[in-house]
């Protein structure tokens, strides 16, 4: 019975970390805003539970190295396949099937990609992440029993039959009206790294985010900033930011090398 309490909560520390851990943080406040980030749609916040925690049980199960488990580096790359298959079908048992195994999958994977970078001492990142969803997209994309999601379709009918046409007129002001259009880019760049695709999503994290370190909140404007402004300097559509959701790739990079790989000084 000790043992079994021991697994739960080696399994509950790594679900919980799973999520900063994309951020290079290990903050259980953090995780707690990430965490209600992804449930905004309730069936995409599950997705992505159902993925790590089969991930990190197959790890427990696979007897690998405890630290790694409840730190939830075994479990990041998992959550966002999670999210990332999540985003593309609609909540069914099928789903969790193909979920559990792409936990397992994504594991395996990690494992591997860690065991080839670990003599050259470089960082796997989401390496596991990108080639595991790739496979499973190229897997199901013909499967017929697999429905595919209207999530970003009918977004205004869903925000209706959830709050009303309160909650559309909120959305369509905040998204469209209230913000300037770097900073809704910004935000949605955020939200993004979760497959949001609203501001909403991403001032929520940029709070959580500064919560946890003003530095990596900092970084984070940085980055987005300069490569925006580098787009306009450049004659770049900056709405690419917005329609394709390249922004992120400017916010994680400059976290990772001016608040973690890198000391501030």
């Amino acid at each position: 019975m000790h043992k079994v309490s021991i697994i739960l909560k080696d399994l509950g520390k790594g679900l919980l970390l799973s999520y900063p851990q994309i951020f290079f943080s290990k903050s259980y406040i953090f995780s707690f805003f990430l965490l209600f980030i992804t449930f905004i749609f309730p069936t995409l916040g599950l997705a992505g539970l159902v993925c790590t925690l089969s991930s990190l049980t197959f790890a427990k199960l696979l007897n690998l190295p405890s630290f790694k488990i409840n730190s939830g580096f075994y479990g990041y790359n998992a959550l966002l396949v999670g999210l990332g298959i999540g985003s593309y079908y609609e909540w069914e048992l099928i789903l969790f099937i193909l979920l559990t195994f792409a936990g397992l999958l994504t594991l395996l994977i990690q494992v591997f990609i860690e065991g080839l970078f670990a003599k050259y001492r470089l960082p796997i990142l989401s390496l596991p992440f990108l080639f595991s969803l790739w496979l499973v997209q190229l897997a199901t994309h013909q499967f017929d029993f697999l429905t595919i999601s209207d999530r970003g379709i009918f977004l205004m009918n869903n925000l209706f039959q959830w709050g009303g046409m309160n909650a559309v007129h909120w959305y369509d002001y905040f998204n469209n009206e209230f913000l300037a259009t770097p900073v809704k880019y910004f935000f949605i760049s955020l939200g993004s790294i979760f497959f949001q695709d609203n501001a909403f999503a991403g001032l929520f994290i940029f709070i959580g985010l500064l919560i946890y370190s003003r530095i990596a909140a900092s970084l984070s404007i940085i980055g987005f900033a300069t490569a925006y402004s580098f787009m306009q300097l450049m004659g770049i559509q900056t709405d690419q930011m917005n329609t394709f959701f390249v922004g992120f790739n400017f916010i994680l990079t400059a976290i990772a090398i001016g608040g973690f790989f890198i000391i501030p000084s």
